[in-house]
């Protein structure tokens, strides 16, 4: 049973009041944070470029869109001729939201020198390989696609095979992200440019022979796409197409796209086209047929298709890392998911828009697609593991799975320190062997050895495994000694060192490369030699400023520190310290158990001592400058390898102060949708002591809390304010007085109820449905602390809403009733003043019936406007009209309101003056008594139409980047809105309309004892509150339209079951409302 303490009152208790500042401060830093700007360290990329139009066919109609052909030069060029010269490798860029097709540049301008310059230069690194999953597609697929360095790479190392040809669909830059109609548009101008490629290229075949010119090219079968952003899943959707040509794609390169779900998924039409798109792909790669689907999305076989999501990782805040990955839609041997910090040769994260001209990422995404080309052909490889195995081998380190962080694939095998202490380094490039004697070296279970250095594998130092040592210096001829230099794997260097005064040392150099050996690799052999390049010998390459190699016999173990979860989140009140003492292990492994994608973490490390314990710097402060300078010249900088199962791997060079953050969170519940702890891998001198001061960033939280569950609070706000809605609803059946929205969110807060049951209920229930319906899950914990969070920040948000909204309609109409008030006597001299013959013509328009029918029945009248603005306009419009409606009413209500509360006032019988029933405007109270309190009817009123002006304000701004959208195309685009769009909002327009009043409201469920106590519409608005809060989990907001829209039918039955009564006498179904005065 609702207490009476609620009803009435919309002032802040303290819960209430608690949740609306913590929801403030939140926001405020959040959105703080997202205008803070990240240096990305990306380099510009310059072009001289032209856009060829390519002209429609004569037989197709006028299209708003365009298809260019980019050609890189400062000179100018014959359109024709450049068209009839095409072939090579044809690839169309797709834009992205509001995108233009002259972002195609980068790519385009960077290919062409790629393919003039030729292929980069020989790395002697450990490239990435196909893991055992990647490769099962094929049988021994690993052992032969891996093996990619035989005679293809020598010969791709002087010259690519063909050129790429970069077409660019001209979009009109249209956002595409806003509203599902443009978006599948958008698709079907793609299929149709990718039909108008292969048919140009065979126009242009035909016309050079005609000409007498090359006879022996081949035409292209297939069509590269790459798209950005939401010309990524424009792309995907081409591909499931029905009317795209068998295999006229077969590789799709995606940059900060998202897949998964859209990033604004407020439109049904939208989030349907999306799961529509999905579903398609998820049956694509099985060639059964399934019976009953529809034509448009038989499934087709998607075997022959590569696709590649390339990312920017936590800086990119229009597409998460989640969004974009390609888990769960394309399997892991056609697909890859790689976020540009874990790029070889890129290793930054990036925003948005500059994943399209970072020359880092543009450079070795171009000489990626140029590698795929096959030798015979001219074209890219036709078997799919082939152009797999490229993308792995250009773009993943191979870090990962060397640290044991991913599946260790079977790494192809590549065909001088005696000292006791297991740390060896190397400062000299004196060209000697030093060995390193493993039995001894690699006692006490240190099976495992590490090498840093700043040395180019091959050319500045190489390291070979030997089952005895060999009798000469020169190289043995033993057939049993292993070269594993090749195994090393790259890592990006930071800054150059610099020298203090000239002619002393430099300061120690960040390292370049890491080579880990583990204990099935050592085993059989005796030694280890590192032997590192004389000067001279460099193949004219400047040797660097400062060389430095470093080595380690370690024990895994003993590098391996895990942080609980508690102990990260006692971060927030103060910093935590983690000591490194001398000869620590070179690798130290720090897991913390509370994932950096929840709670960021900002990490110091400052160098406590450095081997000099015996000095005069022994006792010093750390952050002593002559102490740090010493130590610098002694100590390598620290490189971190951070580790996330979804964004993958992050490279840190020079770490001494940085915010661990990673773009995941396990509190989105699904398979593979974050980790629950965030791996930090430190390399660092072992023979230096450090100190790792680690605090919680604050900020950081705030700001990854809205962009990670912005989606999740949007679905919370509307069932919250359903929750509103069932309270007022059930205080209408129990003939209580119909609380304020205020009151209501305050009751709801309640503990243990009724927060306990409104809050945990749909938690349950989501996890029992993903539990079922997946293999693996996310920290439970996790996700019902954090869910809950974003439930008290929904309520906090709707609350400030609710508060201004209130304000803002109390100022209005006391500014009106005291407007009114002065102006009364000037009013009515006015009216004195007007001709009869004026009134008599104003008598005579009112008169004819259309006026005298929307004078007689004004809501009908502007539901039936809102109505046509949904089914023929756009349906933002229809819902804009209801929340103004929604608006009058709780203007006229507080208008009155505070008019009668003046009345009551400026008499003797203030707190008892009572009008009869009669007087209540529009019946919106129904009462079996005679008589009620009309300012008491006024205030309820009010309340009840406050909440809906909320709940469909909400419903409407989720519709208004939509109607930004069709505002763009206004004049160019007569289509009408999507039917299901249309519908839902047909539905949420008859809740505003027909069930704005509360009398309407049938007994649907028994409650026991007095049969009053029959739950009615507040049952219904129960079950739209919970579907609302399972929206929001599944991170669909969309789908709360489906909620509103089945209580806009319901209440519409209610209505006409109520008037069907009424019209047979029957009042048993009107709910009793009784007043206490």
């Amino acid at each position: 049973m609702m207490k009476m303490m609620i009803f009435g009152r919309s002032s802040f208790k303290p819960r209430l009041l608690l949740v609306v500042a913590a929801a403030l401060v939140a926001g405020i830093v959040g959105l703080l944070g997202l205008q803070n700007s990240f240096p990305t360290g990306c380099i510009m990329t310059y072009m001289y470029p032209t856009y060829v139009p390519l002209p429609a066919p004569a037989n197709t109609s006028v299209s708003k869109y365009g298809l260019f052909l980019y050609h890189e030069g400062w000179k100018k060029i014959d359109y024709e001729l450049k068209l009839v010269q095409l072939s090579g490798v044809p690839v169309l860029f797709i834009p992205g939201n509001g995108g233009s097709y002259k972002q195609v540049r980068s790519l385009a301008a960077e290919s062409d020198r790629a393919f003039n310059g030729g292929p980069l230069e020989e790395s002697f690194y450990q490239s990435g390989v196909l893991t055992n999953e990647e490769g099962s597609f094929e049988e021994n697929g690993i052992k032969r696609v891996n093996d990619i360095d035989g005679k293809d790479m020598n010969a791709l190392r002087k010259q690519y095979y063909n050129h790429l040809d970069w077409f660019a669909v001209d979009l009109d830059g249209e956002h595409s992200a806003m509203d599902g109609r443009i978006l599948e548009e958008h698709t079907e101008y793609v299929v149709q440019a990718i039909h108008r490629i292969l048919d140009r290229y065979k126009e242009s075949l035909e016309a050079r022979s005609k000409n007498m010119a090359n006879f022996a090219t081949l035409l292209p079968k297939s069509v590269i796409l790459v798209g950005h952003s939401m010309g990524g899943f424009v792309a995907r959707a081409a591909v499931v197409h029905p009317g795209l040509r068998r295999h006229a794609v077969q590789t799709v390169v995606t940059l900060s796209s998202p897949h998964l779900s859209p990033p604004v998924a407020t439109q049904p039409s939208l989030g349907y086209y999306f799961s529509r798109i999905n579903w398609a792909w998820r049956k694509g790669y099985s060639s059964r047929k399934h019976p009953g689907l529809r034509s448009s999305l038989s499934t087709l076989s998607l075997s022959h298709v590569v696709v590649v999501s390339i990312f920017g990782g936590a800086r990119d805040y229009q597409v998460r890392s989640k969004m974009a990955s390609l888990d769960g839609l394309v399997p892991s041997t056609h697909g890859l998911s790689i976020a540009a910090p874990g790029m070889l040769n890129v290793w930054l994260g990036m925003e948005h828009q500059s994943i399209l001209w970072c020359n880092q990422l543009v450079v070795q995404v171009s000489h990626t697609l140029l590698q795929m080309i096959d030798q015979k052909t001219g074209q890219p490889f036709s078997s799919p593991s082939r152009r797999l195995a490229t993308f792995v081998r250009s773009l993943r380190s191979p870090l990962p799975q060397m640290l044991g962080w991913m599946s260790r694939s079977q790494i192809p095998e590549i065909s001088q320190l005696a000292r006791k202490p297991a740390v060896v380094t190397i400062l000299a490039m004196d060209g000697r062997r030093r060995w390193l004697d493993i039995q001894k070296l690699g006692s006490d279970g240190r099976d495992h050895f590490v090498l840093v250095t700043n040395l180019v594998p091959c050319l500045g130092i190489r390291v070979h495994l030997w089952p005895e040592r060999g009798s000469k210096e020169g190289f043995s001829v033993n057939q049993r000694v292993l070269e594993v230099t090749k195994k090393m794997v790259q890592l990006p260097a930071g800054p150059a060192p610099r020298q203090i005064e000239p002619g002393r040392q430099t300061e120690q150099a960040p390292p370049s490369g890491v080579l880990f050996l583990s204990s099935e690799d050592l085993q059989g052999f005796r030694f280890i030699t590192l032997m590192v390049a004389p000067r001279p010998i460099l193949s004219g390459r400047p040797p660097p400023a400062a060389s430095m190699a470093v080595g380690q016999f370690y024990k895994p173990s003993e590098g391996r520190h895990t942080l609980p979860p508690f102990w990260i989140a006692s971060t927030i009140l103060g910093h935590k310290d983690v000591q490194l003492v001398e000869n620590h292990p070179l690798l130290v492994n720090l897991t913390l158990s509370l994932s950096t994608g929840v709670l960021p973490v900002k990490m110091e490390m400052k160098t406590a001592s450095c081997g000099i314990r015996n000095s005069v710097f022994a006792n010093e402060d750390p952050g002593d400058l002559e102490h740090t300078s010493l130590c610098k010249l002694r100590c390598f900088p620290p490189v971190a390898l951070v580790w996330d199962p979804l964004t993958g791997i992050a490279v840190i060079p020079n770490f001494f102060s940085e915010t661990i953050v990673v773009d995941s969170s396990p509190a989105l519940w699904s398979a593979r949708r974050g980790s629950r702890e965030t791996t930090v891998a430190i390399l660092v001198d072992p023979l230096c002591a450090y100190n790792i001061r680690m605090s919680a960033s604050l900020p950081s939280a705030a700001t990854r809390f809205l962009l990670v569950h912005g989606l999740e609070i949007a679905g919370f706000a509307v069932a919250i304010l359903l929750f509103t809605l069932m309270q007022q609803a059930r205080a209408w059946e129990l003939d209580y007085p119909v609380p304020s929205v205020l009151a209501s969110m305050e009751y709801n807060l309640r503990l243990p109820f009724p927060f306990i049951y409104l809050s945990m209920i749909p938690l349950i229930i989501y996890t029992t449905l993903e539990i079922a319906n997946s293999e693996s899950t996310s920290s439970f914990a996790s996700f019902v602390l954090v869910s809950i969070a974003c439930y008290g920040f929904a309520t906090g948000a709707v609350a400030i809403l609710a508060t201004l909204s209130q304000i803002i309609l109390y100022i209005a109409a006391s500014v009106h009733f005291f407007v009114k008030r002065r102006c009364m006597g000037w009013i009515q001299r006015v009216n004195a003043q007007i001709p009869s013959r004026v009134s008599n013509q104003l008598n005579v328009c009112s008169s004819l019936w259309v006026l005298g029918s929307i004078r007689s029945r004004p809501l009908f009248a502007v539901m039936v406007l809102s109505i046509l603005l949904v089914f023929f306009v756009h349906p933002a419009l229809g819902l804009i009209v209801v929340v103004l409606v929604h608006t009058c009413n709780c203007y006229l209500a507080l208008y009155s309101h505070q008019q009668q509360n003046n009345f009551m006032l400026s008499s003797d019988e203030a707190l008892d003056k009572q009008v009869p029933l009669e007087k209540v405007d529009n019946g919106q109270i129904a009462s079996p008594k005679p008589i009620i309190s009309f300012k008491d009817a006024q205030l309820e009123i009010f309340n009840y139409s406050h909440g809906l002006l909320l709940v469909h304000l909400i419903a409407a701004a989720m519709l208004i980047p939509s109607l930004v959208a069709w505002g763009q195309r206004l004049g160019m685009d007569r289509s009408l809105p999507w039917f299901l769009d249309a519908s839902l909002s047909f539905g949420i327009i008859l809740h505003g309309f027909v069930g704005s009043k509360l009398d309407v409201n049938t007994p649907l469920v028994p409650f026991p004892g007095s049969p009053n106590n029959d739950a009615g519409l507040s049952f219904v608005y129960a079950l739209a509150a919970l579907y609302s809060y399972l929206a929001g989990l599944a991170l669909a907001p969309y789908r709360v339209f489906h909620a509103l829209a089945i209580i806009g039918a319901l209440t519409t039955v209610f209505r006409i079951l109520d008037r069907r009564g009424r019209m047979k006498g029957d009042y048993s179904l009107r709910r009793r409302h009784f007043h206490r005065h």
